[in-house]
């Protein structure tokens, strides 16, 4: 009976580092495939509600997004910011779309660093 904690004990101990692992793992991206990547969705028009409003919106192209784990990663890492109002994640299209207070900003150095900080990689950054 005790060999049968120990052994789930240790097993539970490797799980989170063979996860992020393996997350890791997913974001890796062959050399040359950007020259690929479609990027007709940094285009995309901010919502009625935000134009209404007279927030800001950046888009960003990012590497990596793969599951609803990146998402939610890059969605609590980004609302701790001042003057960001959403953040919208499209695994899909590769693209991290940030809705920002009519007089906030978000230099595209400080989002580029805080995507990097949380394991993510921007390509491209444009404000609407």
């Amino acid at each position: 009976m005790k060999l049968q904690y120990i052994t789930l004990a240790l097993t539970a101990l490797s799980l989170p580092a063979f996860a992020a692992e393996s997350h890791e793992n997913m974001h890796k991206m062959p050399d040359g495939m950007m020259k690929d990547m479609d990027m007709s969705s940094m285009d995309k028009p901010a919502t009625a509600a935000q134009q209404a409003q007279g927030d800001k919106v950046i888009i960003a192209k990012v590497n990596g997004l793969v599951c609803d784990f990146c998402a939610q990663a890059i969605k609590k890492t980004l609302m701790k910011e001042n003057g960001v109002t959403d953040v919208k994640v499209d695994l899909t299209a590769k693209t991290v779309t940030v809705g920002l207070k009519a007089d906030a900003t978000l230099e595209e150095a400080r989002l580029k660093g805080l995507l990097k900080d949380a394991g993510y990689d921007m390509t491209a950054y444009k404000v609407q």
